[in-house]
């Protein structure tokens, strides 16, 4: 009995101190050495992998399930989120682009608008569009509706002759006075008489005219009844323009008999320069013709421009 006590006392304590042993090398060595690849993900916790745990870069498209995308919170992907040129034609479903407010302004130009696929629904009714932006002139006679075309459509000066179809314009096409200006006197009767002799003219009564003129050719026509009291007695008639005598229009008249009427007539065409002028039928017994008087009866005086 005295013999085995020492001997259990041994055994205990041999084993106290095989168990420590056994817990120091626990705590104080607890990463032992694994092997490559021993690790998988039986041997991991749940919810042990955390963030810090990973390796930046290292997770791909691979790594993600079908259902990954949905981790992500609405807006959390912005601008910033994504790389320059990163997503492509390929990456964008072909219902993205659905409204005008998803195409940034001006960015699509000439070379993205394949040719011919503009119709004439694609052009707003407000575009305006210059005719300086067309190749050719779109418009033709049959693109005018009949009386379409009015005189403010026409620049000025722009018909020629040639433009004008032969026996096209009538009368009542021309503009009154558009071709002659006419001015006009006459006396029916109104006695007019004179005693003045060659070199002292009178100015014969009814027998004037003052009209404003272009610088055109003036038709004057005059026609009078004269007579002298006088058997033989002679009157002289004649054209003054603007004070300046015109003797190729100079008549004279005899009178067979005393107080036998005779006519006078004339015509005269001159051209006018532009301006207002003064028309004046004048006129005289001849010289030595003292003690005779003329008279002037019925007399007609006419002016008319040829405007060209």
């Amino acid at each position: 009995m005295e013999k085995s006590m020492p001997i259990a006392v041994m055994a205990v304590i041999i084993s106290i101190i095989a168990i420590a042993s056994a817990v120091v090398a626990v705590v104080l060595k607890p990463t032992l050495a694994i092997g490559a690849g021993a690790v998988g993900t039986n041997e991991l916790a749940d919810g042990s992998v955390t963030g810090d745990k990973i390796f930046d870069g290292t997770i791909t498209d691979a790594d993600l399930t079908s259902t990954g995308v949905s981790r992500i919170a609405n807006g959390a992907v912005g601008s910033d989120q994504v790389a320059d040129n990163a997503i492509t034609l390929q990456k964008l479903s072909p219902d993205v682009i659905v409204t005008l407010e998803n195409i940034a302004d001006n960015s699509i130009t000439s070379a993205k608008i394949t040719d011919g696929t503009i119709t004439n629904v694609d052009i707003s009714s407000t575009a305006a569009i210059d005719l300086s932006k067309l190749a050719t002139h779109p418009f033709g006679l049959s693109d005018l509706s009949p009386d379409s075309v009015d005189d403010t459509k026409i620049v000025d000066g722009s018909v020629t002759s040639a433009d004008v179809q032969d026996g096209a314009i009538q009368t009542t096409d021309i503009a009154a006075g558009a071709l002659t200006q006419i001015a006009e006197n006459w006396a029916l009767p109104a006695v007019d008489t004179t005693t003045a002799t060659w070199g002292s003219y009178e100015d014969l009564d009814n027998a004037r005219v003052e009209i404003t003129t272009g610088n055109n050719p003036v038709l004057i026509m005059f026609s009078g009844t004269f007579s002298n009291d006088t058997i033989g007695g002679e009157v002289w008639i004649w054209l003054m323009i603007d004070g300046s005598d015109h003797w190729r229009t100079s008549r004279k008249g005899t009178s067979s008999a005393a107080n036998e009427p005779f006519t006078l007539t004339f015509n005269y065409v001159p051209t006018l320069s532009a301006g207002t002028h003064t028309i004046q039928v004048v006129w005289c017994l001849p010289m030595g013709a003292g003690g005779q008087t003329g008279t002037a009866d019925h007399r007609t005086l006419d002016v008319i421009e040829l405007k060209r």
